[in-house]
């Protein structure tokens, strides 16, 4: 179809306010999965050994099996060791060509998923200047966000790690423990994540826990993309009343 007429006075205006125009703050959000636990290795174990799947399938002995190796908050496998290594050698060349300083690591509290991330941290450590008053990583620990079931070991809670024990895992991982990780949802500071526990988390609950994290990571990040005076959210509907209004409409 030939061009009409106005087709390159548009074109030219489009490229100019792209050119020319405000730049506006974006997020890029990466979801990453935990690398291979050792409750996975029990678990993939169990199916080899008890031959899950098949009709010769020992329920007794998997059951058994998985009560004595099963942890309530395990660690990673040498699998998943290895995993979390290949996960670092593709995120840090990325996110640190790629992001801005600092660059927001949002985790569970599980101990898996902090082995999991903590190899990447280390890379981007590496790449920091220890005298750098600007953080290039800021870790959110987020006891909203966690596997459902929650933390237990034969039925029975266990309380899961508190933000001291944390900080001392993270030692090495970034500049500061006490300025750049942060602790969100801990229901008490000097307690573990799922102190409040009393077995595996129920359906009812783990849904519960489940929006309360959607709307803090709304939250959070309404607010990392809010600049000075400006929603950037906001439809820019105007309702009698709510004129001043910093709600997202």
């Amino acid at each position: 179809m030939p061009p009409q007429k106005g087709d390159n006075e548009d074109s030219e205006e489009l490229e100019k306010n792209v050119t020319d125009g405000e730049i506006k703050p974006s997020i890029a959000l990466k979801f990453i999965r935990h690398a291979e636990s050792g409750n996975n290795e029990v678990y993939r174990n169990a199916r080899y050994i008890f031959r899950g799947g098949t009709p010769d399938y020992d329920e007794e002995g998997w059951i058994n099996y998985v009560e004595t190796h099963r942890k309530a908050d395990p660690g990673l496998s040498e699998k998943g060791r290895q995993q979390a290594d290949l996960l670092a050698q593709y995120l840090v060349p990325h996110i640190e060509n790629q992001a801005s300083h600092p660059i927001r690591i949002i985790t569970s509290p599980m101990r898996r998923t902090l082995e999991t991330i903590r190899p990447t941290l280390e890379g981007l450590m590496k790449l920091s200047q220890p005298d750098d008053p600007h953080p290039k990583v800021h870790v959110i620990v987020c006891a909203f966000y966690h596997e459902s079931d929650g933390c237990h070991i034969k039925d029975k809670a266990e309380e899961g790690m508190n933000p001291k024990e944390i900080q001392e895992m993270m030692k090495g991982c970034v500049q500061n423990v006490k300025r750049d990780l942060e602790f969100v949802g801990f229901p008490d500071p000097e307690r573990g994540w799922y102190v409040n526990g009393t077995g595996p988390e129920t359906r009812a609950h783990s849904e519960e826990r489940a929006a309360k994290f959607y709307l803090w990571l709304n939250e959070y990040l309404d607010g990392e993309l809010r600049v000075k005076d400006h929603d950037l959210f906001d439809a820019g509907v105007s309702i009698a009343g709510e004129e001043h209004e910093d709600e997202n409409d």
